[in-house]
């Protein structure tokens, strides 16, 4: 628990109150000047000072009185009530949120489908955030991206008669019987039938002839 409390010079400092309880039928924050005495601070009440002093003379805050009641911090009414009044929040071990755990395709989408070493980058310099699974993750969407070649086919029309249109394809192979290093296929697309060619070479006149 944290208080804001004023020194001499009416600056505002804060000061760390461990090992509070909760007390709900108490209206008011309690501090206890036992505890404080154990911790070597003492109340200075000499030449009309009332202030919270260390061992070695130093000035911890001063006191104020509300309602005939010496206080540290003085919260006016009109304030929100609440359990423990405090200025600001500070995390530690006790009250930090655990880490929220989140599929590794998430992040992934969150931080703009970053590469795997980023979300690497994210669960070793990042509080309050896990990745639960692998950190490789199948996006569809970084495919498309990054695809370099998109093969794309349409149907072709069906010939109305025979020998009306062929399709021609190339085969390479080691150099074999006779010396043929090629294989031409030709196929009719109206009955499928195809013819097959070897070639020692592929100059025009060799697929002339073919033709």
């Amino acid at each position: 628990m944290r208080v804001e409390v004023r020194n001499l010079a009416n600056e505002p400092r804060f000061l760390t109150l461990t090992g509070v309880a909760y007390c709900p039928q108490i209206g008011t924050n309690l501090v206890s000047l036992q505890r404080l005495r154990q911790q070597g601070y003492w109340w200075d009440q000499r030449d009309g000072q009332d202030v919270i002093r260390h061992c070695n003379g130093q000035v911890l805050c001063k006191l104020s009185q509300h309602y005939d009641q010496y206080v540290l911090e003085y919260l006016p009414v009109s304030m929100k009530r609440a359990a423990f009044a405090a200025r600001e929040v500070r995390l530690n071990s006790w009250t930090e949120k655990k880490p929220r755990k989140v599929d590794a395709m998430v992040w992934h989408r969150r931080l703009g489908h970053p590469g795997p070493r980023a979300l690497e980058h994210l669960i070793n310099h990042t509080h309050g955030a896990r990745i639960s699974g692998p950190l490789t993750v199948e996006c569809d969407v970084c495919g498309i991206a990054k695809m370099k070649r998109q093969e794309h086919r349409e149907p072709r029309k069906r010939s109305s008669k025979p020998g009306e249109r062929v399709s021609i394809d190339f085969h390479d192979y080691l150099k074999g019987i006779h010396g043929f290093t090629s294989c031409a296929i030709i196929t009719d697309r109206m009955s499928g039938i195809s013819w097959d060619y070897y070639f020692e070479d592929r100059r025009a006149e060799s697929l002339l002839a073919m033709l």
